[in-house]
């Protein structure tokens, strides 16, 4: 951080956002500071202020610290040891827990000008030092709106002949009042607070109500019944408190935002990586943040971190099934480096296939998923605490195939959207094909390019089938056997190919290895867009 010294303030000062020494968005370091009398400190937006054990600041003059209610833009007063915003300032990891070093507050002395005592979109959180406070007044009357405290002995601490007004603020986890208004020389107006619960405040004019308590003389009617107004980063639920839910939120919201809407301010507080929208990898850094693999958020930063750009390839397999058949589609991933979510929109033909379901085969990730059938869409959103770094299938699309067939049907499964982290890597998607077999004979020929793509030989054969194919695009293949009724009896191949020629001997065994009979079957190579059929013969 960057130690401001034990001084009185003789000028105006704005203190903007800073980087230095590599750091975005360094955090100010205050232990004594005092504004003196005809001066006016303002704040920049996105400022964090971080105080020392003990520590102070007193207003004889002005203080304006107006933030803005955006991902990085509130004003944060908070103790040293606070790491959940601008990080490990103490550089002692996890030694000592979040706010362990207390600090007083900010005091508004009676020689302060009103109107230049100015607070919103701020943040104070561990003012308990002595019996601290987030700001105390001595006879001044500042303007405090849309403001959060939290984890502090009193939230707004009003003495002598004040009349502050706190108006759009939050209040949780206060050890003793939210509102003291200790001489009561006016009736406070904190209209419009969220007092830690949907109740209101504990207070005697307020039966039933179990949020945070306040003194006589503060008129908190009415009162915030829906959650927090200004909650923390990550805190998507509104409860005040960062858990897996938030991100399940995020999950949900991605996959089927009709059904589980965010309002503008859980968007808001969603978007933990600042990059100015809400997606998967919020839900990741939120669930990382939870378990203790980070302590922060980069949207506290000057700028966020750049992202962790993938290029991680989407593969959708190729499968032949048979009319009326339930059946997994896989859904690969190829090229893996340092991917924590990923968020997807598939697109099928509902007239040929009905999604049934989708199987998560990714361990410790949280998956959400959306299946519109009337559209033939299905979001999928994922997104855990570890990055995957290695080649995998990650789900099954779990499949019913028409049963009102009459020739064989070669219908696209397509990715029409598919986003890694938060880059955007629909270009780097290998589409699928299902074949629906309808045929009599299997031999009907639905490649309609002169590319030889399969030979077999020799045909007639006995022992082994030679069976020679090409493969013209980076993408998934299947070769599989028929037998004339157009029933699978053999999968030869199934799984990711480079573009080459291939050569393999295949021994004329089924599914369940056992040697077929003599007849007549079809071999069919299905890859991308492209099916050819050929038919062999099997002697004794």
């Amino acid at each position: 951080g960057i130690k401001v010294n034990y001084e009185t303030l003789t000028q105006d000062v704005t203190l903007p956002k800073r980087s230095f020494g590599g750091v975005l968005n360094i955090p100010y370091i205050f232990g004594g500071y005092t504004i003196g009398t005809g001066v006016t400190l303002t704040i920049d937006p996105g400022v964090i202020c971080k105080f020392v054990h003990s520590a102070w600041m007193t207003v004889n003059n002005g203080l304006i610290a107006e933030g803005v209610a955006s991902s990085g833009g509130y004003i944060i007063f908070t103790s040293l040891t606070d790491d959940f915003y601008g990080g490990d300032s103490n550089s002692d990891g996890t030694a000592t827990s979040y706010g362990s070093n207390t600090w007083y507050g900010i005091t508004i002395n009676d020689v302060a000008l009103d109107p230049l005592t100015r607070f919103e979109n701020c943040i104070f959180r561990f003012g308990k030092y002595s019996t601290g406070y987030g700001i105390k007044t001595v006879s001044a009357s500042p303007s405090i709106l849309n403001c959060s405290f939290n984890n502090c002995d009193n939230g707004v601490y009003a003495t002598a002949a004040s009349n502050p007004t706190v108006n759009y603020c939050d209040f949780f986890d206060i050890t003793s009042m939210a509102v003291n208004n200790v001489n009561q020389s006016f009736v406070i107006d904190a209209e419009n607070c969220w007092w830690g619960d949907n109740s209101g405040p504990t207070h005697s004019g307020n039966p039933g109500g179990t949020g945070e308590p306040v003194s006589d003389a503060v008129d908190y009617d009415p009162y915030g019944t829906s959650g927090a107004i200004n909650p923390l980063l990550g805190d998507v639920s509104l409860n005040s408190i960062i858990q897996a839910y938030d991100a399940t939120l995020i999950l949900l919201w991605i996959v089927d935002p009709g059904t589980y809407p965010l309002t503008a301010t859980q968007q808001n507080v969603a978007d933990v990586t600042g990059n100015g929208s809400v997606t998967a990898l919020d839900a990741s850094n939120i669930l990382q943040f939870v378990v203790g693999l980070i302590s922060y958020f980069d949207a506290a930063l000057l700028s966020p971190v750049p992202n962790i750009v993938s290029e991680v390839e989407l593969d959708i397999a190729n499968t032949a099934v048979e009319p009326g058949e339930e059946f997994d589609l896989p859904l690969s991933i190829s090229n893996v480096s340092g991917v924590f979510a990923m968020q997807m929109t598939i697109n099928y033909n509902p007239e040929y296939l009905t999604a049934l379901d989708i199987e998560n085969l990714i361990p410790g990730m949280n998956a959400a998923y959306k299946i519109d059938e009337e559209a033939g869409l299905i979001n999928i959103a994922f997104a855990g605490i570890e990055s995957l770094e290695s080649d995998m299938t990650i789900a099954n699309l779990k499949f019913i195939a028409t049963e009102e067939m009459g020739l064989a049907i070669e219908t696209p499964v397509e990715a029409e959207f598919f986003m890694a982290n938060e880059t955007d890597l629909t270009w780097n998607v290998h589409n699928g094909t299902v074949i629906i077999n309808g045929f009599a004979t299997g031999n009907e020929e639905l490649n309609n390019e002169n590319t030889k793509l399969l030979s077999c030989y020799p045909n007639p054969f006995s022992d082994f089938l030679t069976i020679e194919y090409t493969v013209q695009q980076d993408g998934n293949l299947q070769i599989a056997v028929y037998d004339i009724y157009g029933k699978m009896v053999a999968e030869i191949v199934n799984g990711r190919h480079a573009a080459e020629t291939y050569q393999l001997n295949w021994n004329a065994e089924d599914l369940n290895g056992i040697r077929l009979n003599r007849g007549t079957y079809f071999v069919r190579i299905l890859t991308g867009s492209k099916v050819e059929t050929e038919k062999i013969q099997l002697v004794r």
